[in-house]
């Protein structure tokens, strides 16, 4: 496809590029500024037609006139529109019929149906004429399962008039809000104070303009490799400036439209300004994004000012463009194969996602709240379900296909070459069966992602109520409040709730009352639309909103049935594999989300069915800038049939947001393991405090090593004056912060230091000396930060001069007192919600992600930064690592004051529990996961349990390991628990039920794996150098093909040759009361093609309970059961599943460490020998278990070269009758030490057993 541009296009292309390429961090091509669509040329790849179709469109008063010029079609390509039919994935708008497949279909051009006008075609698309029906909307559809997505709108967008969104009105209003808060429900008085007037615009298929397809070097997005195809579709200007609000804002005669440089206009009933900009530099705000260039990030903002031009001797003015795209996601198997072959078991298709994004011209008149890029359902529907849009597409066929999928990965095997053979021993009636039987099947759970890093995050089953804060609001919004649901939208002042403090009114066919968001309701097989019940015509965003989810989400369909309760105390029960439904045994999930937070913060709403969603990106009354246009971050869709991931449905969406965002995981630093000082001290540090446990760690450095000490808040007068120290605690003499930092760099660590850049305290020198630079909310007071421990000020990111201070702080630590390690916290107060800022041109996500690149650019590439209080989107690819939970604390529950019962911020180690699992697929892809600190000590009410679960969820996960105890005082048996996790492995286990929570509501199984047939030498390198290698190899890559998740190389273990292959799952009690947890055997086996073979299959499996040091044995008859633990409250175990050996000697595991095997260095075994060498950097004592494949009586142990070695027989397997011959052993306990004293013989055991005279 060739597109002519004219000259002075060309320049300002040229003049984009230039300045694109000055931009590290957004290498997106522009997707609209090559885009002429007043000439488009495509070209038949069938050769049946080539089609040249020019479309022009005007605006006059609301009304479009269409010209079209279309060629004829050839029979034979009419007939070739029922091949999209059989393409996988389906993206349609079938009013328009315009259409994008999966794979990609041959082009095919087919003469349009009525007048309506049509648009050219290539590969992946049919053409746009106009059909009969009343779905103006959009649809995602696979024919792999019978749920579907459809959007009754292509875009809604709300908005008020911008006078409404600076502060010189917000100021002046702030009596008349309050006299309408206390006596809203007075007439009297609402007549005389009018609301704020929101408005609203809806743009469907019938707004359609034109339309330009894309081809696959048409589309680049950052970090997808390769696109199947788009499509931009322009949507018509319904409305200019002075035509845009109802006749009560009309202007005079002198006003003038349009708004060009005029700051207002008299109307009928006030001063309204049609150029926000212009008031804004009468009150003293500068723009930014006009004036400095430099610190804003202008890479997704593709639209140009030339796309907008007005001249009509060019082109007329749209009102949006939105594009949609195709991509194919490939993992590493499939780079040399096509993305088509989603038969075979080696290189499963992944499911191709549907990507979208709404460009506008700036309009200064009005300050935008959200856009709506999706308005619709979710739709469940059994087979031959019509879905009543008035078309005959076949795009609703999604009905009960996915059991032909199975059907057809089910008949296949590979042969000894590699070969896929397929087997053809089913007829043809049988493999498609499931289409008959099947039933639909409705979506079970939602998953909540918080706005940042202490806000819940975690699955809730379909009808619960979302968790919140038990805070009030004034202490806990800010905390939470990211992107925001536009507000009720009514009709007109007759229907307005009493309640709502604004009103909303629709546009002249914008569709508000009139084919607007109706309810949805379930019926038998699907979902209908359906008519309020009172007969009203309002639409309301809230009835949509019983769930919200900041960023991302996954709806999925799970049993419901709760697999934690099973009854017994037995390692074994009687309960059958399919009463415990995990996640990757379950059915359809769709992922919900936008790649990137830098342009707004998005939110996915649901209602309580499931069904009703809506996506919004949240502006929050940003006023344009007129140099950067409108943009919204690229929206996301993925419907994963069941069969289409094996762990984790959201795993292809996260790595798609790491690769867009830059996300370098593990680039300065190893996994991070330390001290910080904030759970003993708080507050009440000093250097002498510090110093002697920096002497601790050195001592301790040989049984547990401390790579960072970080120290926390209280080395500063106030927050804010980030330079001004206690001079009690941290006098001058002694060299202040310099020389504490040298002082841990002397005892081999590296320093690291606390500071909120964004913060200060009300008595702080800086709130005193520069007011200005302090957030305001829409009122004029200083916003409210909401810290349930004390309130501080956000600083606010917009102002070039915080940013500056900021920088500098930044840089003092780093530069001059030396600091490598940075904790960054509350950075959420960078972005408080307020009009009162430097520049409200900018959005609070445009605001956040400018406030981290300042932070990293003060920091430097080398330093490690740990945010905190940080949004989960902009913080991608600039930090480090991220706390992904509340802060832990002394007791299990907030502590009082506190409210129990929170489920929100509050610290406590149960929030610190949840979060850190239901978090930890975010870990190794965005950055390295922090779930703060574990607390040993006697000074927490924690019992030894719950201080056991913390430490199984931090190893489990890989996250950071980090003690804040006053090591002076901890006692061994309490460090002991610290010593069994460490080394941390740099591997991430998988939440097994994180979709499907048990009535805790927090995953209470995780699974990893450990092999030795990964080609890697163990042996040769260090503890250390090993975690780093496996952060590294598990980690997110940039620029390298996704990992076949199929494999399960995120959660794999290598360890060293000879110990075989085995699985390590945890089980925890989240409850308050005893209960037995359970799971089937057969999920804790790792892949087939790692696992046991063939022979071993029939003598079981060793089973060994880490933190209860006991062992079981199962009988390969018995394998159908599950592995159930009777567990206390707030308790965990861990349990290593293993295979049994025919013939060899196996290593069961220890008690030195919780991978069973990660402390082995080197093992030989024969049928009557084990030789094996444990790491001995550190010092260690405890107790391993080896498996014998035989029943001697004496057996000969050596333990670092001592042949005095103690061991004993714990257990005896039965003899089992296999080829011809009985088969049997025993299970031994030995007491080893390990001095790490650097002696060759440290560490190591040998095993003989002596034949009997």
């Amino acid at each position: 496809m060739e597109i002519e541009l004219s000259p002075s296009r060309q320049n300002l292309l040229q003049e984009q590029q230039q300045h694109q390429d000055n931009n590290d961090d957004d290498d997106d091509s522009p997707l609209l500024a090559s885009c002429n669509y007043n000439t488009v040329t495509s070209t038949n790849t069938t050769n049946t037609t080539t089609a040249a179709t020019s479309i022009n469109s005007s605006s006059r008063n609301g009304k479009n006139i269409h010209k079209t010029k279309t060629s004829h079609a050839t029979a034979e390509a009419k007939n070739k529109t029922h091949e999209f039919q059989s393409a996988d994935w389906i993206f349609s708008i079938p009013f328009r019929k315009i259409c994008l497949a999966h794979p990609p279909q041959e082009a095919i051009e087919v003469p349009h149906v009525s007048s309506g006008g049509t648009e050219p075609s290539t590969a992946t698309a049919t053409t746009t004429a106009v059909v009969k029906g009343k779905f103006k909307g959009w649809k995602f559809s696979s024919k792999f399962t019978n749920w579907s997505l459809e959007s009754q709108n292509i875009l809604t967008v709300t908005y008020v008039p911008s006078i409404h969104a600076i502060p010189s009105y917000t100021n002046k209003s702030v009596g008349v809000d309050y006299v309408q808060r206390m006596f809203k429900r007075a007439k009297c008085i609402k007549s005389c104070f009018k609301k704020t007037k929101v408005y609203m615009e809806k743009y469907d298929a019938e707004d359609i303009v034109r339309v330009k397809y894309l081809k696959k070097d048409h589309v680049k997005i950052r970090g997808l490799q390769d696109c199947c195809g788009g499509v931009q579709i322009v949507l018509r200007r319904k409305f200019d400036t002075d035509t845009r609000f109802p006749n009560s804002y009309s202007t005079s005669s002198g006003g003038g439209g349009g708004g060009g440089g005029s700051s207002g206009v008299e109307g009928q009933k006030g001063k309204i300004p049609f150029d926000g900009l212009e008031i804004l530099k009468t009150h003293g705000y500068v723009s930014t994004n006009d004036d400095d260039d430099d610190d804003n990030d202008e890479g997704d903002n593709d639209i140009m000012q030339d796309e907008i031009d007005e001249d009509e001797d060019e082109e007329e003015p749209y009102g949006a463009i939105v594009t949609f795209v195709l991509f194919n996601l490939y993992h590493e198997d499939q780079v040399e194969m096509s993305c088509t072959t989603s038969t075979n078991k080696q290189s499963k298709m992944l499911a191709p996602p549907l990507l979208w994004k709404v460009q506008m011209p700036p309009d200064p008149s009005i300050a935008l709240e959200a856009m709506t890029v999706l308005d619709g359902s979710l739709n469940v529907h059994p087979p031959d379900y019509d879905d009543g849009d008035g078309d005959d597409d076949d795009d609703d066929r999604g009905g009960c296909r996915l059991g032909t999928f199975r059907g057809q990965v089910d008949n296949i095997n590979d042969d000894s070459n590699g070969n896929t053979n397929y087997n053809d021993d089913k007829s043809e009636s049988d493999s498609y069966s499931s289409d008959v039987s099947c039933t639909a099947s409705h979506p079970t759970n939602i998953y909540i992602n918080g706005y940042q890093s202490w806000s819940f995050s975690g699955s809730v089953t379909q009808g619960d109520e979302q968790p919140k804060s038990a805070m009030p609001e004034f202490l806990s919004k800010a905390f939470n409040y990211g992107a925001d649901v536009p507000p009720p939208v009514h009709r007109d002042e007759q229907d307005a709730d009493d309640d709502d403090e604004e009103e909303w009114v629709g546009n002249e066919g914008s569709g508000v009352g009139g084919g607007g968001t109706e309810p949805l309701m379930r019926r038998s097989g699907g979902y209908v639309r359906a008519c309020p019940k009172d007969g009203s015509e309002t639409c309301n965003f809230q009835k949509l909103t019983d769930y919200k989810s900041d960023f991302f989400t996954c709806i999925s369909c799970m049993d419901k049935e709760d697999c934690s309760n099973h009854g017994t105390e037995e390692i074994l029960d009687d309960s059958p594999i399919q009463n415990c439904i995990l996640d990757e045994h379950g059915g359809p999930a769709i992922v919900l989300g936008f790649l990137s937070q830098r342009c707004q913060y998005g939110l996915i709403t649901f209602d309580s069915d499931l069904c009703c969603v809506a996506m919004h990106a949240s502006f929050q009354r940003t006023i344009a800038s007129k140099s950067k246009g409108i943009a919204t971050d690229w929206a996301y869709c993925q419907i994963l049939p069941g069969g289409f991931y094996d762990e984790e449905p959201m795993a292809f969406y996260l790595n798609a947001v790491s690769a867009y965002n830059g996300a370098r995981p593990f680039q300065n630093f190893p996994p991070l393991t330390g001290w910080c000082s904030w759970y003993h001290y708080y507050e009440n540090i000093d250097s002498e405090s510090l110093n002697s446990n920096f002497t601790r760690l050195k001592d301790l450095n040989s049984t547990i090593t401390s790579d960072a000490v970080i120290i926390d808040d209280g080395y500063i007068t106030a927050w804010g004056d980030w330079d001004s120290l206690k001079p009690k605690n941290f006098p001058k003499i002694k060299g202040g912060m310099k020389h504490l930092a040298d002082e841990i760099r002397r005892n081999g660590m590296t320093p690291g230091l606390w500071i909120a850049p964004f913060a200060c305290d009300k008595h702080s020198k800086l709130a005193k000396e520069h007011p200005d630079w302090i957030i305001r909310n829409d009122e004029g007071r200083f916003a409210n930060s909401s810290n349930c421990g004390k309130f501080f000020y956000g600083l606010d990111a917009t102002n070039p001069a915080v940013r500056e201070y900021a920088f500098k702080c930044i840089r003092r630590a780093v530069k001059e007192w030396g600091f490598r390690v940075l904790k960054l916290d509350f950075l959420y107060a960078a972005c408080l919600q307020g009009n009162g800022k430097y520049d409200i041109t900018m959005t609070r996500a445009e605001t956040m992600y400018l406030a981290l690149q300042t932070l990293r650019a003060a920091a430097g590439p080398d330093t490690f930064i740990i945010g905190c209080g940080c949004p989960i989107g902009p913080a991608i690819g600039l930090v480090d690592a991220n706390r992904v939970s509340a802060d832990t604390g002394p007791t299990w529950y907030p502590d009082f004051p506190l409210p129990w019962w929170d489920h929100g911020t509050l610290p406590s180690l149960r929030a610190m529990v949840r979060n850190t699992v239901t978090r930890s697929s975010l870990g190794h892809r965005f950055w390295h996961n922090d779930p703060d600190c574990i607390l040993l000590g006697n000074t927490t009410r924690l019992t030894k349990v719950e201080i056991m679960s913390a430490a199984t969820v931090i190893a489990m996960t890989g996250g950071m390991l980090l003690l804040s105890d006053d090591l002076s005082k901890l006692e061994n048996d309490r460090l002991q628990i610290a010593t069994r996790i460490y080394p941390v492995t740099g591997i991430t286990a998988v939440p097994l039920d994180l979709h499907n929570t048990s009535k805790s509501g927090v995953p209470c199984i995780m699974r990893m794996w450990c092999t030795d047939m990964m080609e890697m030498e163990i042996g040769d390198i260090s503890s250390t150098q090993l975690t780093t290698a496996n952060s590294k190899r598990t980690s997110f890559v940039p620029n390298e093909p996704w990992r076949n998740p199929w494999k399960r190389q995120r959660n794999c273990l290598p360890v060293a040759k000879g110990l075989g292959t085995w699985s390590l799952v945890s089980l925890s009690n989240w409850l308050d009361e005893p209960t037995v947890v359970s799971i089937p055997i057969e999920a804790t086996l790792p892949p087939k093609e790692h696992g046991m073979s063939k022979n071993q299959l029939h003598l079981g499996y060793h089973v060994f309970s880490f933190w209860s040091e006991k062992y079981h044995w199962v009988a390969a008859d018995q394998a159908y059961k599950t592995i159930s633990k009777s567990l206390e409250p707030h308790q965990s175990e861990i349990f290593h599943v293993k295979p049994m050996s025919l013939d060899q000697c196996q290593y069961i595991g220890s008690d030195l460490h919780f991978t069973c095997g990660f402390e082995v260095e080197e093992f030989i075994s024969t049928a009557d020998s084990v030789q094996l060498k444990l790491r001995s950097a550190l010092k260690r004592s405890g107790l391993i278990y080896l498996y014998i494949p035989c029943y001697a009586e004496n057996l000969t142990i050596t333990c670092n070269g001592n042949s005095s070695g103690k061991g004993e027989v714990i257990f005896k397997t039965p003899k089992i009758w296999h080829n011809q011959t009985f088969y049997g052993g025993q299970v031994i306990r030995i007491w080893t030490k390990i001095n790490a004293d650097g002696s060759e013989s440290d560490g190591r055991i040998t095993v003989k057993v002596v034949e009997d005279e």
